[in-house]
Formats: C-alpha cells, sequence, structure tokens
C-alpha cells in the first residue's frame, strides 16, 4: 500500500506537464509600407531569441482614513497601452554580407525618424503587430499573445570588445503598442 502522501498528491493522477521557457515563436507582422519579403519574417521567427510578455502591469493602491484606520481600495489602471515591450535577436550576416535582422529592424526604425535623411511617417504607415505563440511540447498553442499597433522605439547599439573572442552579437529591439490581445486556455 502506497503511502498517504503519494496517494493524496493530486498532480499524480492528472498527468500534469510543465511549461517550458524555450517554447514560443515570435511572428513579426511588419508595416505595410515596408513591403518585406516572407523570407524576411521567416528570418525574424528564427532569430527573434527572448522577450518579457508585460501583460499585468501593477495597479495603484489608493487609500481612505478615519482617524488611525485605513482603507484600501484598488484604482484604474494608469495606462492601458504596452510601452516595455524588449525583444533579443540573434544577429547573422548573410552570404552578402548583410546583417539582415539589424537591416529589417533599423527600416521599421528609420520610418519613424530616419537619422540620415530627418524623414517621419504618420502613425498608420509605421504600425505592426508581434504575436508570440507559447505552446506545448508536441506544438500545441497554449497561449497566443499579439500586440497590436505596435511601433519600434529603439534598438540597442552594437558593444564590440576585445575582451572576450567567444560573444556572438545580438541586439534588443524595443517596442510601443496600443493594445493586445492574450488568449489563454482557462
Amino acid at each position: 500500500m502506497p503511502l498517504p502522501f503519494w496517494s493524496n498528491v493530486q498532480s499524480h493522477f492528472e498527468n500534469e506537464e510543465p511549461i517550458y521557457k524555450a517554447l514560443f515563436e515570435i511572428t513579426f507582422d511588419f508595416p505595410t509600407i515596408l513591403a518585406r519579403p516572407a523570407t524576411d519574417v521567416k528570418l525574424q521567427l528564427e532569430n527573434a531569441r527572448s522577450i518579457s510578455l508585460p501583460l499585468t502591469p501593477d495597479i495603484e493602491v489608493k487609500t481612505q482614513r478615519f482617524k488611525f484606520s485605513t482603507r484600501a481600495f484598488v484604482t484604474l489602471p494608469t495606462q492601458t497601452h504596452i510601452q516595455d515591450l524588449k525583444i533579443k535577436h540573434n544577429l547573422n550576416q548573410n552570404d552578402k554580407g548583410a546583417v539582415y535582422i539589424w537591416n529589417a529592424l533599423k527600416a521599421w526604425y528609420d520610418l519613424v525618424w530616419n537619422s540620415q535623411t530627418g524623414e517621419t511617417h504618420y502613425k498608420k504607415e509605421i504600425i505592426g503587430n508581434i504575436i508570440v505563440n507559447q505552446h506545448d511540447k508536441k506544438g500545441k498553442v497554449i497561449r497566443r499573445v499579439t500586440y497590436r499597433n505596435a511601433q519600434i522605439v529603439g534598438i540597442s547599439g552594437f558593444d564590440l570588445s576585445w575582451d572576450d573572442t567567444t560573444e556572438i552579437l545580438e541586439c534588443e529591439s524595443g517596442f510601443v503598442c496600443d493594445w493586445f490581445e492574450d488568449l489563454y486556455i482557462s
């Protein structure tokens, strides 16, 4: 007869599976004005290697006082857009010497502000979508987050150094988006 501990642990009977941090894909829906080919979108998917999903910002608490006692009330969100969306990317060059991941991100950034020409565009021309699919070991999507009206706000610079000759260059892009869809199984 098994010990009571083992027969009382519910998860032993439900065959639960852990959620792996590395089972996800990020798809970029670039602004239409860029007309990026499907190969660029696929290469972005293959090289976007990490993301945080900032979907539940802290909500402020306000208090009321009566003499020596207080009551706490949660307020409404102070902002509903996502401002701190960061994605890390691997950087590689193709056989022509182009750093294609950075080039695609820079083309998007140049729509916002081109530092070489001073050119800018309307919001409707610079927005895209970022879709994050989190899946299980068999590929079943268990959560899909779609960041809508995403605008690129920055690309990290290149940190070059002779200190560690084994490091491979990477970059981080930052985005802001107006709203998001968070779909998951409940």
